[in-house]
């Protein structure tokens, strides 16, 4: 597996050349482990090689750029086997690896050393990684960073860290952590969107967020910006935000209400040119504000009992969305009959 080219630094007055010899060696060792690792079935067997461990970790610490880089490339693919994973958490040395890495000058050292916090953020691990206090500065100062990749690889670890349930409300009520997901969610390139997007919609299955969450203006604007993109990736998880919102009165009828931001996005989500994460949630969340009788005159006459006819009859639309339409179909009136055929 070939690596970038690296620019050679001029040596200093001070140059050992056993040192420079130890240090090819290293890189001679990790670029054969960087082979090695690509084959998918030698993952679990090099991880659990203790003389593997023991070179990654030392060139995972090394000052040459290109050791430090190969190391974090070979520990990063090690962390995409799930078998690996907590133990990987849990093995000081490689936390220590990866701290260093994620600490690097060099960019693409950085971003492996991102990616591998990304991947470690899975089942059991996501509530130890979101107690250390480490871990998360490490992410909250990547997930700031001017480098694309690097913000990228932190903001998708915070995606995934949010999906522990027993973290999501303290998750929320971090501010620090608040303020880099949202400025994800404001940002321009679709890939931070899509990240920090996600993320919100993962906090907001806890229901004791959704009211403080839809009543946080720049939460709100997120969402709807979101629910509005191009791009299907970032809309799917604003409209799975807002349905999980939905189950709260006050907030569906806070987002009806909203004429031209939240209820024009739900009409145009559920429409059925809309791809199908969108289109289902955008329903699902149309479907909970029938709950409410107030809103329910306001439905039908905004056409809203044409597109659950129309979503009922698509398989595009997820099967649960379509159980909860035939519930509630008949309370935005009958459907109408079918138009006369005219004899010639």
């Amino acid at each position: 597996m070939s690596l970038p080219s690296y620019d050679v630094p001029e040596p200093d007055h001070d140059f050992d050349a056993d040192v420079a010899d130890i240090d090819a060696e290293r890189l001679s060792v990790l670029n054969a482990l960087a082979d090695r690792v690509a084959v998918v079935s030698n993952r679990r067997s090099m991880w659990a090689d203790l003389g593997t461990r023991q070179v990654l970790m030392q060139g995972a610490q090394a000052a040459e750029v290109a050791t430090q880089c190969t190391a974090m490339l070979v520990l990063s693919c090690l962390t995409v086997e799930a078998e690996n994973r907590r133990s990987m958490w849990e093995d000081v040395g490689a936390r220590e690896s990866l701290f260093s890495g994620a600490k690097a000058a060099d960019q693409e050292t950085c971003k492996l050393a991102l990616s591998a916090f990304a991947n470690l953020a899975f089942e059991s691990n996501r509530r130890p990684m979101w107690v250390d206090a480490r871990t998360r500065s490490v992410l909250l100062d990547a997930a700031q960073a001017t480098d694309y990749q690097v913000r990228r690889q932190a903001l998708r670890a915070f995606a995934n860290i949010t999906e522990d349930k027993g973290s999501m409300q303290e998750i929320w009520a971090d501010i620090a952590t608040r303020s880099v997901l949202l400025c994800g969610a404001g940002a321009a390139e679709p890939g931070l969107r899509e990240q920090a997007l996600r993320s919100l919609a993962n906090i907001a299955a806890n229901e004791a967020n959704d009211s403080p969450m839809w009543n946080d203006e720049c939460t709100r604007a997120a969402l709807i910006s979101g629910a509005t993109a191009v791009e299907e990736n970032v809309r799917e998880h604003a409209f799975r935000a807002l349905v999980l919102m939905a189950s709260v009165k006050a907030n569906a009828e806070d987002m009806w209400a909203d004429a031209e931001g939240t209820r024009a996005a739900l009409l145009a989500g559920a429409a059925p040119a809309m791809a199908a994460g969108s289109r289902t949630h955008a329903l699902g969340t149309l479907v909970l504000m029938c709950r409410y009788p107030k809103l329910v005159p306001q439905l039908a006459a905004s056409g809203v009992r044409e597109l659950f006819a129309a979503g009922r009859d698509s398989r595009q639309v997820g099967e649960n969305v379509r159980q909860m339409i035939n519930q509630v179909i008949d309370l935005l009136g009958e459907e109408p009959p079918a138009p006369e055929c005219k004899q010639q």
